[in-house]
């Protein structure tokens, strides 16, 4: 995500900045954004660039502020900064599937240990029962989102449409499958 007015449009036009990134060097976004940059231009964004990692929060006012040209952060707040104008350079699932990565791949869950799932077998059944079902009503019911507004303390209608916006595109579909987020893991 850079600012409403860079010149950065792609990914190659990104040489010589500062690039925030949330989550460390082995944050599965910047990961993905890397070998895509590989792939497509054959450029390595790591040694090109002056990288800063930080905390999410922090990382979105220096992105506003404008001391990093670049960020990738966690998706509410390049939500919020999309509301403020920034522009997307990459989006980060279709790079991953450009990698060939499943568009269904979780790049998101609950852990917790098997044991305790074993021991819990109801509870934890009822977990991904009462996710899914939390997650199918908020994906085409705006009104759902309506008790949300306090909590998610949007400074503008712009930015909350940008936050519902955001999570929709990151909600599982409808053919996720349990079985296959499991593999992953193992």
């Amino acid at each position: 995500m850079v600012g409403p007015k860079s010149s950065v449009i792609s990914l190659k036009d990104l040489e010589g900045n500062r690039i925030g990134i949330a989550g460390g060097p082995v944050d599965k976004s910047w990961i993905v954004i890397q070998a895509i940059a590989k792939k497509r231009h054959g450029i390595d964004l790591a040694s090109q660039n002056e990288l800063v990692f930080g905390a999410p929060p922090l990382l979105f006012k220096q992105a506003i502020s404008g001391e990093i040209d670049a960020v990738i952060n966690f998706w509410h707040f390049l939500a919020k900064l999309e509301a403020k104008g920034f522009k997307r350079v990459v989006d980060v699932q279709d790079a991953a599937t450009e990698l060939g990565l499943s568009a269904e791949t979780p790049l998101l869950g609950y852990v917790f240990k098997e044991s305790w799932a074993s021991q819990n077998p109801k509870l934890a059944a009822g977990l991904r029962r009462a996710s899914h079902e939390a997650k199918e009503v908020l994906k085409t019911n705006d009104a759902a989102w309506e008790p949300l507004k306090g909590l998610i303390k949007a400074k503008s209608d712009k930015e909350f449409e940008a936050l519902r916006f955001a999570w929709r595109q990151g909600a599982p579909g409808e053919s996720f499958d349990f079985g296959a987020a499991k593999k992953c893991l193992i």
